[in-house]
């Protein structure tokens, strides 16, 4: 029996062609794939955000505590330009108290090594500018610089005219002489001048040491 479709044409029903398996293979890994990349992106795009999150709130935090140690910061940073502009009057007063210490003990072995029958009558710090001639390659150029020395004045009594002059050559062959007080911080020493005067019955030989200091 012969059987015929009269509906019409956009009605009939057409055949489904079949999907061989190697293309359904295909399209499912297809599919895997493409939802894998989807859950993977997704995944990172989630981790992303918690990852922004924790730095934000890190950086909210650190802002915060910036905030706070702000005012701190300004009083450490105050403190520390007193302290730097204070430094150097600080290293002038401790050089000065370095200084009365040297030569305090300066003045004391000076006491202990003056023989019999010599008095001192000043002893004293000067501070001199020499000039100073130093040679830079071929050419020799002068300087101006300050140095200091110890004058020490004084004066040789009740000893006979000769005697005095022996006496005073003795007292600087002493001070020179003594390692202690010479060596490691003078110079030189040079005598400066001599006169003679009378003071009542007694002949008076006055002198004048000059000791320059080492410099450092």
């Amino acid at each position: 029996m012969i059987k015929l479709n009269l509906l019409p044409a956009r009605y009939k029903t057409q055949k489904r062609r079949k999907v061989a398996p190697e293309k359904k293979t295909v399209l499912l890994l297809s599919m895997g794939v493409g939802v894998f990349l989807i859950l993977t992106l997704s995944g990172f795009s989630l981790f992303q955000q918690i990852k922004l999150k924790k730095e934000r709130e890190r950086l909210a935090k650190t802002e915060e505590q910036l905030r706070i140690l702000e005012p701190l910061y300004k009083e450490v940073t105050l403190t520390k330009n007193e302290i730097d502009t204070l430094k150097p009057k600080l290293a002038v007063i401790d050089n000065l108290v370095a200084r009365r210490r040297f030569w305090s003990k300066k003045m004391n072995q000076v006491s202990w090594l003056l023989p019999e029958k010599i008095w001192l009558t000043n002893v004293e710090v000067q501070e001199k500018e020499e000039v100073v001639n130093k040679k830079v390659g071929n050419k020799v150029i002068s300087e101006k610089t300050s140095k200091s020395f110890l004058m020490i004045k004084g004066s040789a009594v009740s000893l006979e005219g000769e005697e005095r002059l022996q006496a005073i050559a003795n007292f600087m062959a002493t001070l020179k002489g003594n390692k202690r007080f010479f060596a490691d911080y003078f110079e030189d020493l040079k005598f400066v001048s001599c006169s003679s005067r009378e003071i009542g019955d007694f002949d008076v030989m006055d002198f004048i040491f000059e000791l320059s200091l080492k410099q450092k």
